[in-house]
């Protein structure tokens, strides 16, 4: 549990959470033995590491672009890739047998506490990343626009928050072609 101090959704930064959480609280989950990627297309979360189980032996590596993606060799059948920034990029595994196969990552922001927090707002709001760059997109349709302004406030915190050295991201908030009374995100 989080217990905040008397601030509105929209006004909470990460460094307002309580940490008096013990480890007794959380749930523990069994281990999951890592598999060969059943997708070409892998999402991972910024600054997360994805573990990648092959069959067959790998011969050589090579990724796109290494500021969005690093991609390290463990074994000579395990590769651990890791989100470095959002964007795309691709993986390419060459086998010792001659075959290769492409990965095409993306890496994300971690929108889970960002998506909790609008669904108080509202629960038809939705938030993803835009696909090409460090940016969010809300979407749904609220009751009326100080509902929406709220949202698009806390989105921009959200973002504000998590800026780094680079500039910070614009959210982009889309409507659909003909509103009626709602007001859509």
């Amino acid at each position: 549990f989080f217990f905040f101090k008397q601030k509105t959704a929209y006004e909470i930064y990460q460094c307002d959470w309580s940490s008096d959480v013990c480890s007794s609280d959380l749930q523990t989950l069994p281990p999951q033995a890592p598999t060969a990627p059943s997708s070409t297309n892998i999402t991972v979360i910024k600054s997360q590491h994805q573990r990648l189980v092959f069959t067959q032996d790998i011969q050589r590596l090579a990724v796109g672009d290494t500021e969005i993606v690093s991609a390290d060799l463990i074994t000579s059948r395990e590769v651990l890739a890791l989100g470095r920034q959002t964007g795309r990029t691709t993986l390419i595994v060459w086998f010792s047998n001659g075959q290769s196969r492409e990965y095409v990552f993306s890496v994300q922001r971690d929108l889970t506490v960002l998506q909790r927090a609008l669904k108080v707002i509202n629960s038809s709001i939705e938030v993803e990343s835009a696909p090409d760059r460090d940016a969010i997109m809300l979407t749904g349709v609220v009751p009326d626009l100080v509902t929406s302004q709220t949202a698009e406030a806390m989105a921009r915190n959200y973002l504000d928050a998590g800026a780094n050295a680079r500039a910070a991201a614009t959210p982009l908030v889309s409507a659909p072609a003909a509103a009626a009374p709602s007001s859509a995100l």
